[in-house]
């Protein structure tokens, strides 16, 4: 309900989307809690494996909150990259909560690059060009790694960028 958010969906536009609007995304949002809470379990329940075994698992609930979320829009992507962002965020919490390691942000981070360290040369090389996704063309065409990079990276924009700021600005009272 953020609003306004320049060229995306808010409270009081649709920005430079055709296909979905703010009941779009509750209705997606509301399909897609319940697979928060089961990238927590599952994650938890691979804490006897390394970090770098958590992918194959947390993909396989991704692909069912996807289809939920699909459902609940009529096939309009809402979400995807959400899911695929928060997955791995909610499977290392889990994960690091079931080995007894205080989930910091660092901790959380360190976690998604181990489990994340070859996602992008296992996802991107040998590409079929009849069914490549918008993420694989860009690489394809650009060498743009997308959210696959930033996952691999440990996503610094989010940890080493956007975390700050927010809270700092909670420490500010805004």
């Amino acid at each position: 309900h953020l609003t306004p958010k320049a060229g995306l969906v808010d409270a009081i536009s649709n920005g430079a989307h055709k296909d979905m609007n703010i009941d779009t995304f509750i209705d997606s949002c509301n399909a897609l809690r319940p697979f928060m809470k089961k990238f927590v379990k599952t994650g938890s329940s691979m804490s006897s494996q390394t970090a770098k075994d958590l992918l194959p698992e947390l993909r396989l609930v991704g692909i069912e909150a996807e289809k939920a979320m699909f459902e609940a829009t009529d096939g309009v992507n809402t979400h995807k990259g959400m899911i695929f962002t928060l997955g791995l965020i909610c499977g290392a919490v889990g994960w690091l909560h079931n080995n007894d390691v205080k989930f910091s942000s660092e901790e959380v981070r360190k976690v998604i690059q181990v489990c994340c360290k070859d996602l992008v040369t296992q996802d991107l090389t040998n590409l079929n060009p009849k069914s490549m996704t918008a993420g694989e063309r860009i690489y394809d065409l650009y060498g743009l790694s997308g959210i696959r990079g930033e996952a691999m990276r440990g996503y610094p924009t989010i940890f080493l960028y956007g975390l700050p700021v927010y809270q700092e600005c909670i420490e500010k009272g805004r």
